[in-house]
């Protein structure tokens, strides 16, 4: 039950349900109008392509990652949703972690090859959303991802849902 939770946003203590919906109010919103206001500043004109910056974490998770997971998702379905209509390919890079350190132990993307995985799929011509991953992924995958329990997927799409809605995008 979900009042029998507690979420926790400055200095306040709340049920969880509310913690969530908070949230993913404030992260999706942000980006939904974010979003929003640069296909409106797009629209009609002649590109080639338009990049979006997502993360991984809207496929791996993360403790921690909900809201920022849940803003990513929106990001890569408002990418999907602008392929149906611009008159230029949207594409949405999924991201792991960045290693911007440059050590000879690296534990993640270096700017370098970032720049140059990104370079290809602008010269592929990609549209859509791209997972760009290190080491093993379906590994990760497998790791990080339990089953989800019915009731509570069903909060978060109707949460996501109902912010989506609010943001009006289409």
């Amino acid at each position: 039950m979900p009042g029998d939770s507690a979420g926790y946003d400055r200095g306040e203590s709340m049920p969880i349900q509310q913690f969530i919906d908070s949230a993913l109010e404030k992260t999706i919103g942000q980006h939904g109008v974010a979003d929003k206001a640069l296909a409106a500043a797009l629209e009609g004109k002649k590109l080639d392509f338009c990049v979006a910056m997502s993360s991984l974490s809207t496929v791996l998770g993360g403790l921690g990652f909900g809201a920022y997971a849940a803003a990513n998702c929106f990001l890569d379905a408002f990418v999907e949703r602008q392929n149906r209509s611009a008159a230029f390919p949207w594409l949405s890079v999924a991201w792991d972690g960045w290693d911007f350190r440059g050590g000879a132990e690296t534990s993640g993307i270096l700017p370098r090859d970032g720049a140059v995985l990104l370079q290809r799929l602008i010269e592929r011509g990609a549209a859509g959303t791209w997972i760009v991953a290190t080491g093993d992924f379906a590994a990760r995958r497998k790791r990080w991802q339990a089953p989800v329990v019915g009731s509570e997927l069903a909060v978060a799409s109707a949460a996501v849902g109902a912010i989506l809605d609010a943001a009006d995008v289409e």
